[in-house]
């Protein structure tokens, strides 16, 4: 098996280091297919996607293209043997996307709200989140039904698309039969079609089909080496795994994976995270007993928390000691007034949806003399301000973009869509970033208008983005702990 999973990882890196100038026809037929795809996605796109800009500084980006707020900040990192990247504890968040009309009205609650899931389990409109991560690479398979009886034997004909989705909520359209003059074609592997250097390996014997990173890393935690982050629980999956269509379950409802399917790891040089009997603050529970089904539009909180709404969690740290985060949740109201097909195409008409979201509010540091991470919130539930534990505040308003399209990692309707929709998307773009030093100085403010296919920002004294932070984290490596010392970064 090992032999056999360095072969397919050389295979990779052959792949994505080779000149393609004699890629088949069905490569290019896919690629086509991949690209018309992500024009008719983009406006709903999150996480980090290939060949798109982004302007931000080290824990907040947006997306130039959409006007996507993407967060992303390290609490505790923990170095791994082999090729395999650091295990790191992070808040994660997406903007949100709303729909017109919900997708479902015989599901729980949650289902019935007016988001699209954003593909991260936890958080589904795009929330803030604790993420562990690398291995959150898992892969789906799409499909909608193009005829209800055009398949040979009168069954469902159908469009399939097979895509894989990362830790950061980005998805990546797989595509088959892709050669170059180097590596032939290999029988029932697929490839990310963006650039993004990831790989489906087909089942083999009693495995199952493997989601592969560039570095030839199953699922961001087994390197080729053989060198692995172990997943525990009665419900954790395959590292690299993912769902095949399964038309007898609802689409609010699958299986979670990676690092979010287990109560626990045990990392490549033995350390338990969170650790011994401490629960995974980004796992899911099943929502219903004797089964490892989640409900994907359930938002994580804290099933015991304390009278403050938090719930403390003591990660490994130096010496066999552990270091303490406090993570603190509220639900707040999301009163907000999103358009619909009603009006026309020149004139959409407004409803105002009233709901409630779990959100996480605050992490509170141990270093040295307990900071925090504070987060507040707009009526659209979208992050209004991230307080650093310096006390600067960076602060965003929004717009709203109307558009035609499909969510994210979802087959898009055959033919050219027309008005009057049957269900509208918007999402909230960043209009304005602000940055608040609490030092005196002059706030700093920096303008979006994101198109698809381009973008601009600009900062107040120059087209050149200037973004002063202090970032406040902790590293652990296998051999020592320590505190990263508060430093002023610029990025130029």
């Amino acid at each position: 098996m090992m032999s056999n999973m360095k072969s397919l990882a050389s295979k990779l890196q052959e792949f994505l280091v080779a000149p393609a100038p004699r890629r088949t026809i069905a490569a290019i037929a896919a690629l086509m297919l991949a690209s018309s795809v992500a024009q008719a996605q983009a406006d709903f796109e999150k996480g980090f996607q290939a060949y798109q800009s982004y302007h931000g500084s080290d824990f907040d980006t947006v997306n130039l293209a959409n006007g996507n707020l993407v967060l992303n900040i390290p609490l505790l990192s923990y170095e791994q043997r082999g090729g395999l990247p650091p295990v790191v504890i992070s808040i994660r968040s997406n903007s949100a996307t709303f729909q017109s009309t919900p997708p479902f009205q015989n599901g729980p609650s949650d289902t019935n709200q007016h988001e699209v899931a954003s593909g991260v389990i936890g958080a589904p409109w795009g929330q803030p989140h604790v993420a562990i991560s690398s291995g959150g690479l898992y892969w789906k398979e799409e499909r909608i039904v193009i005829s209800p009886h055009g398949a040979p034997g009168g069954g469902p004909e159908y469009l399939t698309r097979f895509v894989a989705t990362d830790e950061s909520g980005a998805t990546h359209s797989l595509g088959g039969a892709i050669a170059n003059q180097v590596q032939a074609y290999v029988p029932g592997i697929m490839y990310s079609v963006d650039g993004s250097g990831l790989m489906l390996q087909p089942a083999n014997g009693n495995n199952p089909p493997q989601l592969l990173d560039r570095k030839g890393n199953i699922g961001g935690l087994i390197d080729p080496n053989g060198n692995a982050i172990t997943l525990r629980g009665p419900c954790a999956k395959p590292a690299g795994g993912g769902d095949f269509f399964n038309p007898s379950l609802p689409s609010w409802e699958g299986n979670d994976y990676g690092t979010a399917s287990v109560t626990s790891i045990v990392d490549t040089v033995g350390r338990g995270i969170p650790g011994a009997g401490i629960p995974n603050p980004s796992y899911l529970p099943p929502a219903a007993p004797y089964s490892c089904l989640v409900d994907l539009d359930a938002s994580y909180h804290p099933a015991a928390p304390d009278t403050n709404g938090c719930e403390t969690y003591n990660f490994p740290g130096q010496n066999s000691g552990t270091v303490p985060l406090k993570f603190c949740y509220a639900q707040i109201p999301v009163s907000a007034s999103i358009p619909t097909p009603t009006g026309g195409e020149g004139n959409p008409q407004y409803e105002t949806i009233n709901e409630t979201w779990w959100v996480l509010t605050s992490v509170t540091l141990p270093t040295p003399t307990p900071t925090r991470w504070i987060f507040t919130y707009d009526n659209f539930g979208q992050v209004q301000s991230v307080t650093m534990p310096t006390g600067a505040v960076v602060s965003y308003t929004y717009a709203t973009r109307l558009a035609c399209g499909n969510p994210p990692g979802q087959v898009p309707p055959t033919g050219t869509p027309v008005w009057p929709y049957s269900n509208l998307l918007s999402s909230r773009t960043v209009a304005t970033r602000t940055l608040d030093l609490k030092d005196g100085s002059a706030l700093k403010v920096w303008n979006y208008a994101s198109t698809i296919g381009s973008g601009w920002v600009g900062s107040p004294k120059s087209r050149v983005p200037i973004m002063p932070t202090r970032r406040t984290s902790l590293t652990i490596s296998p051999s020592e702990y320590f505190q990263n010392k508060s430093q002023l970064h610029s990025e130029l």
